[in-house]
């Protein structure tokens, strides 16, 4: 069922991402969900079913029109944070860009998915994002403040 309702969308997202932006989408088992920038390449791990393909696919993109659009970086406080990962935020500063670039590219992801009619579990996506975020707090809290701070007590599913 799963591959019947999401395929489609994550085929129509894959070629709109391929003709507008000239980005190759790849799926390849076990691969981490990513936007590689310099390669133009995004890589979806395809172990996953069909529905967190395109929600993976979604966030992504989101990532691609940040990268991509001059607005965003000139109107918005956005600095290309591919370089902090969560373990390698140093400061407040570089932990906020990270936040702030992950959530710009849920809600452009799925502002994107929206304007080109493609069907998403709303639910999953929400569920998704908000661990996905979360886990990112915490890390980045843990980098930022190391020992000082007991982010055990974070559980990002919940």
């Amino acid at each position: 069922m799963s591959k019947k309702l999401y395929k489609p969308g994550f085929d129509f997202l894959s070629n709109y991402l391929s003709f507008k932006y000239n980005i190759e989408v790849i799926q390849k088992p076990f691969a981490e969900d990513a936007w590689y920038p310099r390669l133009d390449k995004i890589y979806i791990n395809s172990n996953n079913h069909w529905k967190d393909r395109l929600i993976a696919l979604m966030h992504e993109s989101g990532h691609v029109q940040l990268d991509k659009n001059k607005d965003f970086k000139e109107n918005i406080k956005y600095k290309n944070s591919i370089f902090y990962t969560a373990d390698r935020i140093r400061t407040k500063s570089e932990f906020v860009e990270v936040i702030n670039e992950e959530l710009l590219a849920w809600n452009l992801g799925k502002m994107l998915a929206k304007d080109l009619n493609i069907k998403f579990d709303p639910q999953r996506l929400d569920f998704t994002a908000s661990n996905c975020v979360l886990s990112y707090i915490k890390s980045g809290l843990q980098s930022v403040y190391g020992k000082t701070i007991n982010i055990n007590q974070i559980d990002p599913r919940v």
